[in-house]
């Protein structure tokens, strides 16, 4: 009889609180999500995943879980559902994979993670997935590329005040990430999936007292490679004006070598290549109507790579000259904003360079006796242009 009693009080007292627990869920918990789906068709050489028969397979669908610990402390996962087209690095990205991870916490002005967090790189590296916050469906392609989203470690921000309409934002960080991109390689259009580790830098905003305007610079510096690794540095430049009928935007980034571990080895000399890469994109729009954004960017890219000696059968030890590749993206496009949350666009590039997704052979006179695997870079994909369409719906809340 005791414990019939005792379990109909148990019944009552969790029937009485099951309210407040779901209460208390609903205000710790918030989900958010975003949708960037599009068709996409090109004219020529597929490129970025985009085939001349066009696709339908080219989307970016994030699912965000926020629960708040307490006042100051709160656990932050995101989920990423991302499909390249035809694209050889959708071989690098998993159906659904976890892209945030971390635990966060406020003091003040400060601001700790630790976990897998958004790397502080650049205007749009932790929205680069949100369609409702990009002028177009993919912004600054040569400067973000499909690397550096992420880093696995801490970052320590603070925001600070200085009066007279300057504001202050700076970010550190420690850890690891990696790059993933394509590269010629012999006959093919290899997949590049590296760890990078070491991985030490900041970033840093300031916020101008004239309306809307705002510059800041990122550094990091980071190991490449297990075996011989090399230190390498990279560096972005930003500036920005926001307005409420139009602005400007630009950014700018180099990567470079900077110190090897074979000591007394100049990087030419090392087997290996070497890349000196420098991007960077410029973007302008104007909005004639309330929901009606007309936007115009230009993408522009430059690799050096520097090859090292390649010995050659019956001729030994061969230098090479440093290949060299030019790329640009020019684009024209209009967004469309059904309301906050539901934006449609509409966006045709033109690109002349070196990157698409398959190799075309033609190989210079000079290197017609040479194996393919040891000739440059450039002789294995000519410059060639390219058109393509991108047409789009974000949505997210």
């Amino acid at each position: 009889m005791r414990t019939l009693r005792f379990l109909a009080a148990a019944a009552v007292v969790a029937v009485g609180t099951t309210p407040v627990l779901a209460q208390d869920l609903n205000e710790r918990l918030q989900i958010h999500g975003s949708l960037n789906a599009a068709y996409a068709q090109s004219d020529s050489l597929p490129s970025f995943g985009i085939p001349k028969t066009g696709t339908t397979n080219y989307r970016a669908f994030v699912l965000q879980f926020r629960y708040q610990l307490s006042d100051d402390d709160a656990i932050v996962t995101q989920f990423l559902n991302r499909r390249l087209g035809n694209s050889p690095l959708q071989a690098a990205n998993p159906d659904v994979q976890l892209n945030w991870a971390y635990w966060q916490h406020k003091e003040g002005d400060w601001t700790l993670r630790a976990g897998r967090n958004p790397l502080p790189r650049g205007f749009f590296n932790e929205t680069r997935f949100i369609g409702t916050v990009l002028p177009l469906y993919r912004t600054g392609p040569s400067v973000y590329g499909e690397t550096f989203e992420t880093i696995d470690g801490l970052v320590l921000s603070r925001r600070a005040d200085f009066g007279a309409g300057f504001n202050f934002e700076g970010h550190a960080f420690a850890g690891g990430s990696r790059i993933n991109v394509l590269f010629p390689q012999g006959n093919t259009v290899g997949l590049v999936d590296i760890r990078l580790e070491k991985f030490v830098g900041g970033q840093v905003f300031l916020t101008t007292p004239i309306p809307g305007t705002r510059v800041g610079g990122f550094f990091g510096t980071y190991n490449v490679g297990s075996v011989n690794p090399y230190r390498q540095n990279t560096y972005l430049v930003s500036a920005e004006a926001v307005y409420d009928r139009a602005f400007f935007r630009a950014e700018g980034t180099r990567f470079w070598h900077s110190e090897s571990s074979i000591a007394g080895r100049p990087f030419n000399e090392q087997q290996g290549n070497r890349i000196d890469y420098l991007a960077g994109y410029v973007q302008a729009g104007v909005k004639p109507l309330s929901k009606l954004t007309l936007i115009t960017e230009f993408n522009s890219s430059r690799t050096k790579i520097f090859l090292p000696e390649i010995p050659i059968p019956n001729v030994g030890p061969t230098r090479f000259p440093e290949a060299f590749q030019h790329d640009i993206d020019a684009a024209i496009g209009a967004s469309w904003a059904i309301n906050p949350t539901t934006v449609v666009k509409l966006e045709g590039h033109q690109a002349r360079g070196y990157a698409y997704d398959v190799p075309v052979i033609s190989v210079a006179p000079g290197f017609a006796g040479t194996p393919p695997a040891l000739r440059p870079v450039t002789n294995i994909n000519p410059w060639r242009r390219n058109r393509y369409v991108i047409a789009s719906l974000a949505i997210s809340f």
